[in-house]
């Protein structure tokens, strides 16, 4: 589940806190919204021809990119 970073004011720690304790991850909290899967990073993977495969770890690995 991914929650909004939205808070009432002078709340956020608590709710952000509150997010994380949940097991829920907070939408757009990183410094990008995509992920790169660049050519030197690929050549360290057993199949690294394999973007099926690469794309769908990642879509489990990280659901919100």
């Amino acid at each position: 589940m991914a929650c909004t970073r939205k808070t009432v004011p002078g709340t956020k720690f608590l709710a952000l806190t509150a997010i994380i304790a949940g097991g829920a991850i907070i939408h757009r909290a990183g410094s990008a919204e995509s992920i790169l899967l660049f050519t030197n990073h690929r050549s360290c993977l057993s199949a690294p021809d394999d973007w099926s495969s690469h794309v769908q770890t990642l879509r489990i690995a990280a659901p919100e990119s």
